[in-house]
């Protein structure tokens, strides 16, 4: 039965895809919807291909990026920390309403069961 779908599927295939024989799934995840970035090209033994930009600028503008990124950092962890904190209690409260509800059921119960033990007395 699953061999006699896969056969429809392949016979509504428009006859483009159908002549490569086989049908291969689009890719996911990566960089669907982007263009790719420009490599550009430079002849390796020149003497600017190896030279390290470490001027004042470049170095106070990669240190500000590493303060940026470590507050960034601290600031998300923070905030996964009063997550969980606010899940603990949370699923505290949530466990106290539950030992409450199972409560009011029994009282419930009770008071319902009453008034018929009192009308079979009579």
């Amino acid at each position: 039965a699953a061999a006699a779908a896969s056969a429809g599927l392949v016979e509504a295939l428009p006859q483009q895809q159908q002549s490569a024989g086989s049908h291969t799934p689009k890719q996911r995840g990566g960089r669907r919807g982007r263009k790719p970035k420009a490599v550009s090209i430079t002849d390796e033994d020149s003497p600017s291909a190896h030279v390290r930009d470490d001027s004042p600028s470049l170095l106070d503008k990669r240190s500000r990026n590493k303060a940026a990124a470590e507050k960034y950092r601290k600031k998300k962890r923070e905030e996964r920390e009063a997550q969980v904190a606010r899940l603990q209690e949370l699923e505290y409260e949530n466990a106290q309403l539950r030992n409450r509800v199972t409560q009011l059921e029994r009282e419930l119960s009770i008071y319902q069961s009453q008034p018929q033990q009192q009308q079979q007395q009579q």
